[in-house]
């Protein structure tokens, strides 16, 4: 099974590490370049194309700013 098409979609995760096994290993997608935020995340994208999913740990989205 592959990934057909997603436009763009963030992901908060309580395991980076667990979803990036889960997107490269069950859907085929493949780690793409992040740079450092300062929190932990990664990018993944299909074989070949821009990062499509970005997923991402931490508190990065808590708070008024966020």
């Amino acid at each position: 099974m592959g990934v057909m098409r997603i436009g763009h979609a963030s992901l908060k995760v309580m395991d980076v590490g667990a979803a990036v096994k889960h997107y490269t290993e069950v859907l085929g997608m493949e780690l793409a370049h992040r740079p450092n935020f300062g929190f932990p995340g990664a990018w993944l994208a299909q074989p070949g194309g821009v990062p499509i999913i970005h997923i991402y740990a931490g508190n990065a989205a808590v708070g008024p700013d966020g």
